[in-house]
């Protein structure tokens, strides 16, 4: 999981898989030994407590194919909380520009 300041706020999406599957796909991916796969997992975030933090959560513990299939029902929800997330940021951004422009014109 990126840490926060590299993501939108209440946005992560997590991609899931079991322990066992997480071992044997850095292992082989990497060429970690058992022991090396199993400390580097244990060094980070559980991944209980990544999905519990996680908007969307998906499970990679199939075929490729399949996980492309969760993620594309996923995305008519991801978009429509991107947008409502814009949309707030956009609010927020047009203030903060009428409140300068108010300090300016109050200044001169």
């Amino acid at each position: 999981m990126e840490p926060s300041y590299l993501r939108p706020p209440g946005l992560p999406f997590k991609v899931t898989v079991p322990r066992e599957t997480q071992i044997e796909r850095l292992m082989k991916r990497d060429g970690h030994t058992l022991e090396d796969a199993e400390n580097r997992i244990a060094s980070q975030m559980p991944l209980a407590e990544k999905a519990r933090r996680a908007d969307f959560v998906v499970d990679n513990s199939g075929a490729l194919e399949d996980l492309e299939q969760r993620v594309i029902k996923c995305m008519p929800s991801l978009m429509k909380q991107t947008w409502h997330r814009f949309n707030n940021l956009l609010t927020v951004v047009v203030a903060c520009g009428v409140a300068a422009l108010a300090l300016t014109v109050l200044r001169s």
